[in-house]
């Protein structure tokens, strides 16, 4: 699994650095010397997220459906972004809580 979650992560970050309107509305590097300290770590967006976790649990061969499913995408998501400029900048931690937390709801769900 987390090969699986890793790979797709990469992937992920690898496309968006590739999309040039991403470099065009990307951050403008800083001349400040602390700035220049601090690179944000590789990320992904919130849809990259649905796509991701939707694709993990396919290969894993598990049954879910997409709206539920997002559903808790957005509640993990919740509980570290405040903003939805946070929610667009899911950092490689932050999707594998993501998809604990799916995956335990998935479990609660066939449980009841």
């Amino acid at each position: 699994l987390e090969r699986f979650v890793t790979e797709a992560f990469q992937l992920a970050v690898g496309e968006r650095l590739q999309d040039p309107q991403e470099v065009a509305t990307g951050e403008k590097p800083s001349s400040s010397a602390d700035d220049s300290a601090r690179v944000p770590p590789p990320a992904v967006d919130f849809r990259s997220a649905l796509d991701i976790s939707s694709d993990i649990l396919r290969r894993l061969q598990l049954p879910f459906e997409c709206s539920i499913t997002h559903g808790w995408i957005a509640a993990a998501t919740r509980t570290f972004a405040t903003s939805a400029s946070e929610a667009n900048t899911i950092t490689d931690v932050q999707l594998d809580f993501v998809i604990d937390w799916v995956l335990r709801c998935l479990v609660e769900h066939a449980i009841k």
